[in-house]
């Protein structure tokens, strides 16, 4: 096992992860430009007359997703950059409403602040690190809305979804991490897997060489011996011409060759 993790090159390996974050990514992106707009209905219902602001705003982000895809894919560069992009939009986003609404609403906003961060860390391919930084901007966001705005106060903020969100939101910074490790370890199996089959077909290959070079060696020495060796003639009542049976060469059949050829056998043999 430690001669065949020493084979996995660094390349390899990276190119697996790099799959792995683009599978992942595709679906964070694409959900969040059809799913993110849609959050307008909760605006309109909780946010009152503000709600077209933020419903240009989540448009806004759900095009900046599509061309910076679009972009990453047509130039082949690893999906991380779009995906920071739009976490940190969004998170702006919703810093700024939640010291916009009502207080009394003001947990529903939370709520869906958490949510958006429990649904990228569930998905998302990243060091946990890229998760707690992002969790961290967002209480820069949120702080300093509420000192530039001061519709409520940090107690406001703390005791009307806040805290729940920190504490949810930074549980789930975790689950990238735990991701990682675990695909790790499936991508090194993997390539361990691909390393062994490439090594016993060689192999294979290697002996099938060497029968094929046996076999033509001793035609070529003594090719009478050889074929009485090796072929027999069938009764008229069988179809006459001959059969070739599993004698002195059974490595003749590993070669491929149909041993009920009878042009094989009429050509050379009679």
């Amino acid at each position: 096992m430690d001669s065949e993790h020493a084979l996995i090159s660094p390349e390899a390996f990276n190119h697996k992860l790099l799959f792995r974050a683009w599978f992942n990514s595709n679906i964070i992106i694409w959900f969040t430009i059809f799913a993110y707009p849609l959050f307008t209905i909760l605006d309109f219902i909780y946010a009152g007359n503000i709600w077209q602001v933020f419903f240009f705003l989540r448009v806004f982000v759900a095009i900046i997703l599509y061309l910076g895809h679009e972009f990453a894919v047509k130039t082949r560069r690893p999906p991380y950059g779009i995906l920071h992009v739009g976490l940190v939009l969004m998170s702006l986003i919703q810093a700024l409403e939640c010291n916009l609404v009502g207080i009394d609403v003001l947990p529903v906003f939370f709520i869906l602040f958490t949510a958006i961060f429990i649904s990228y860390n569930l998905i998302v391919f990243w060091k946990a690190s890229n998760s707690f930084i992002h969790l961290l901007a967002a209480l820069v966001f949120l702080s300093g809305f509420q000192l530039l705005l001061s519709n409520h106060s940090a107690n406001e903020l703390v005791n009307n979804g806040g805290f729940f969100f920190f504490i949810i939101a930074a549980l789930s910074c975790a689950i990238p991490q735990i991701r990682m490790v675990s695909q790790s370890k499936e991508i090194t199996s993997q390539l361990e897997l691909e390393i062994s089959n490439g090594q016993l077909q060689m192999q294979r290959d290697r002996e099938l060489a060497g029968f094929i070079h046996q076999f033509f060696s001793g035609a070529l020495e003594n090719p009478q011996l050889f074929a009485t060796d090796i072929l027999v003639s069938r009764p008229e009542s069988q179809g006459g011409a001959y059969d070739i049976v599993n004698t002195r060469y059974p490595w003749l059949f590993l070669s491929g060759w149909n041993h009920r050829n009878p042009v094989f056998a009429t050509a050379n043999f009679r």
